[in-house]
């Protein structure tokens, strides 16, 4: 099996939604539920923090029906799983989920290969050089990328649990903030069927977003397959992409900090009528 490294080290983006995000940081919490609704229940209007430059839009969330936008890096560095959906809340903004990630992911590679196209959060096109460095960054992230960007490594918002042998996924956390207490809740799902070995996968995947089969190739094959650690207890999913692969591991523990990983901040609605 290959051994994932135990340590990397990344560095933050210096852009607008780093600068946002970085607010989160100050610890005031507002007396509401963080802008978010209940568990599962987002805004219909993008956080008025939005800067749509940088989000890519990924297509409409079922069951809400809402677009949804994934940011083009990596933030929130340094946070273990749960304190970074606090932090996202903070800001109207969520954790992508391995659904959402890998929407995102197939975009991109079919925008690359100039079979789809790719816009921002104000409907502009992306150049094809953008694209193609996007795909690089998720496909592949070599050293040129660690260098400028960081490693693509994400959180995902999936936590799953074994229950006498049938196995759920709780996503689709959202902060509830009564008065000084805050709560992460999230909804539990029945995994939808998927490939429930850990190995090279093609790229088909399940309702929630994991892999179906295996891969015919046992090497990374850019574009053709990742590799995939099927989902162990109470551990939650990420996705990386780093040295020349790209992988979905269900296997990270949530308390875990490393320098390197962080999150693509997700947000949904449509912009304010004014």
């Amino acid at each position: 099996m290959i051994k994932l490294p135990s340590h990397f080290m990344g560095k933050p983006i210096k852009g607008s939604l780093e600068r946002v995000l970085a607010q989160a940081a100050t610890g005031n919490q507002p007396d509401t539920d963080a802008g978010k609704g209940g568990a599962g229940q987002p805004n219909a209007q993008l956080p008025a923090q939005f800067v749509p430059q940088d989000y890519i839009l990924v297509g409409s969330n079922a069951p809400n029906t809402l677009p949804t936008y994934i940011a083009k890096e990596i933030t929130l560095k340094r946070k273990n799983w749960s304190d970074t959906h606090y932090a996202l809340a903070d800001n109207g903004l969520f954790m992508p989920t391995p659904k959402i990630m890998i929407d995102h992911f197939m975009n991109v590679k079919r925008a690359a290969e100039g079979t789809g196209a790719l816009c921002d959060g104000s409907g502009t096109p992306l150049s094809p050089q953008e694209t193609s460095d996007l795909w690089d960054y998720l496909s592949l992230a070599d050293s040129t990328y660690r260098n400028s960007k960081g490693v693509c490594w994400t959180w995902l918002d999936a936590k799953f649990n074994d229950e006498n042998g049938v196995w759920y996924m709780e996503t689709n956390h959202r902060v509830v903030v009564a008065g000084n207490q805050k709560e992460l809740r999230g909804q539990k799902v029945h995994l939808q069927p998927y490939y429930q070995q850990t190995g090279f996968v093609t790229l088909n995947f399940s309702a929630d977003g994991f892999a179906t089969e295996a891969s015919p190739h046992t090497q990374y094959q850019r574009g053709e397959n990742i590799y995939h650690w099927r989902p162990e207890n109470d551990k939650v999913a990420g996705f990386v992409a780093d040295s020349g692969w790209a992988y979905l591991g269900c296997v990270r523990n949530p308390a875990v900090v490393i320098d390197s990983l962080g999150v693509f901040a997700c947000a949904e609605g449509t912009a304010s009528q004014k």
